[in-house]
């Protein structure tokens, strides 16, 4: 639904996104990032760059799936540049002015061309992914990934195409690898696609299949690992506490 001016207002909200990120960033400075992110994420991709694997210490097998591995082997694929502060921040500012044209594009799709510039307007100078996207943590990854695969479902929904189904649901896959807390909304994502996306229903199936297929490839290392590694196939070993965080006396 964009038109070639809107599709300049796009690229210039997206650049303008990634300039704040970065900016931001290096107002703040270097130490900065180190001191108040995630440490143990940096801490994890050295590990991983060491040849000791996703696992802190030794012979803790609860420690060898404290968090889903996307976000720490990426900063261990920084760790690897000459410059990892700026690789990462750059990264992640890139992430996020990709998530901008996500909310354009999903905005125009479920509204018009100008609720989709206004929502692009909005998520490239909300002052939180301003600071946080390109913190030590794997927010921007997250929100990147979920966006482009809420965009890809509605496209696959749409177009039928083989290709954008498959893309679906390898990023949904990707999005659940950054962060464990996206696996109720996944047979939700895939149900939508079978039973209310509209279309025939040959069609839909096809989707949905291929959808789950590349979802479940994509995933599926990751728990075939934790099996042999910690007995059971799990996402990450923090789900009870996480489930204590969210429910005890003290909350809050």
């Amino acid at each position: 639904k964009l038109n070639v001016a809107g599709w300049h207002a796009t690229a210039a909200l997206a650049f303008a996104a990634f300039l704040l990120r970065l900016l931001a960033r290096l107002v703040r400075g270097e130490q900065d990032f180190w001191l108040n992110g995630y440490s143990a994420y940096y801490t994890l991709a050295l590990r991983l760059v060491g040849g000791h694997g996703l696992c802190f210490g030794d012979g803790r097998a609860a420690t060898c799936a404290w968090w889903p591995p996307l976000y720490p082997t990426l900063l261990a694929g920084a760790a690897l540049t000459p410059h990892p502060y700026l690789t990462i921040v750059i990264a992640e500012s890139l992430c996020g002015a990709f998530t901008v044209v996500c909310a354009i594009l999903l905005a125009t799709h479920l509204f018009d061309r100008a609720t989709g510039l206004l929502a692009g307007f909005l998520a490239a100078i909300y002052p939180y992914f301003i600071i946080h996207d390109t913190a030590l943590q794997e927010t921007s990854t997250y929100t990147c990934l979920t966006a482009a695969a809420v965009l890809l479902l509605f496209a696959a929904a749409q177009t039928r195409t083989w290709k954008l189904s498959i893309l679906a649901g390898g990023t949904m896959g990707l999005a659940l690898l950054t962060r464990a807390s996206l696996l109720p909304f996944v047979p939700l994502s895939l149900v939508w696609l079978l039973c209310f996306s509209g279309g025939p229903a040959r069609s839909r199936l096809r989707s949905t299949l291929l959808a789950g297929v590349a979802f479940s490839i994509v995933v599926a290392p990751w728990l075939i690992r934790n099996t042999v590694k910690l007995g059971a196939p799990i996402l990450t070993s923090q789900s009870g506490r996480f489930l204590w965080i969210g429910n005890n006396r003290a909350t809050f």
